[in-house]
């Protein structure tokens, strides 16, 4: 398989992006050549597009230049996304193949045959996981796609489909509430020092972890921050070391600590040394 920071070419869906009618379904033709690339189109275009500002952006974006709609379809697309920015939005994904088909398909091609990327069939969700993090075309969906969102995809590629979850979960901003909201109320920060992303990520992905049902809510950069935070937080000390979530989740080593009676016996030896000396002193 292939990953490829290529952007979608070829905007023409032959007849994809028809309700049947005669009518472009810009729904349809945004998902298609735009979503790759913009996401979701409330956030990325709070204030609209026209038909005219998109020409414009294909005819003068390299990226954007393999791109061709006719006017019916430009206004299509711009009537969806001036929708989507004043509350008219998608319909969430219902099954694997239609989470595929938004995140992935404008560059992957139908089924993850290829298109103007390359073929992705077969791929596991570690693969999936490691070009989000590395293929810049792909950045974006760190934030956008959780990782039960990816073992689902992975799950269609080879061969597999089904139903996805209702419901979507609003999760805070930072390392440290994201934190708070998972991991505090069974974990230390100390205690899971050393942790790596990558082990989190197994924890979070091993159905026989009770940690699995966070899988569905965390993304893979909430995952990385969450990591971040746990080596901030231990930054400043050296005690306490782990390795990862092999099994049942974060194993950790017992730390080293230190007898609290030995600076006291440390305090009265110094004592005795002195007052050996002043004696020896005074005779």
């Amino acid at each position: 398989m292939e990953w490829s920071e290529s952007a979608p070419s070829g905007g023409d869906t032959g007849g994809g992006g028809d309700t049947g009618g005669g009518t472009p379904d810009g729904q349809a033709l945004y998902e298609v050549g735009c979503l790759g690339c913009h996401g979701d189109p409330a956030q990325e275009f709070p204030g609209g597009r026209s038909a005219t500002q998109i020409q414009t952006a294909i005819n003068n974006v390299g990226s954007m230049q393999g791109l061709s709609y006719t006017q019916a379809e430009l206004d299509a697309i711009a009537s969806y996304i001036t929708s989507a920015a004043t509350g008219g939005g998608a319909a969430p994904p219902s099954t694997a193949a239609d989470l595929y088909n938004v995140m992935c398909g404008a560059c992957h091609g139908a089924g993850g045959m290829g298109g103007s990327a390359g073929s992705v069939i077969g791929a596991t969700s570690d693969e999936i996981i490691s070009a989000i993090k590395s293929e810049s075309a792909m950045f974006s969906l760190a934030g956008s796609m959780t990782l039960l969102d990816i073992d689902h995809v992975a799950e269609y590629l080879n061969g597999r489909d089904g139903s996805l979850p209702e419901g979507s979960v609003d999760n805070p901003v930072s390392g440290a509430d994201l934190y708070g909201a998972y991991c505090q109320s069974c974990h230390t920060t100390q205690e899971l020092a050393g942790t790596t992303e990558a082990a989190i990520t197994a924890a979070l992905q091993d159905s026989t972890n009770v940690m699995s049902i966070y899988s569905s809510s965390l993304t893979v950069s909430e995952v990385e921050a969450i990591s971040d935070y746990i080596d901030t937080e231990n930054s400043t000390s050296s005690s306490g070391t782990s390795t990862g979530g092999g099994g049942g989740g974060c194993t950790l080593n017992a730390s080293t600590t230190t007898d609290p009676t030995l600076p006291l016996l440390l305090l009265l030896a110094l004592g005795y040394i002195g007052r050996r000396r002043l004696v020896a002193v005074r005779s």
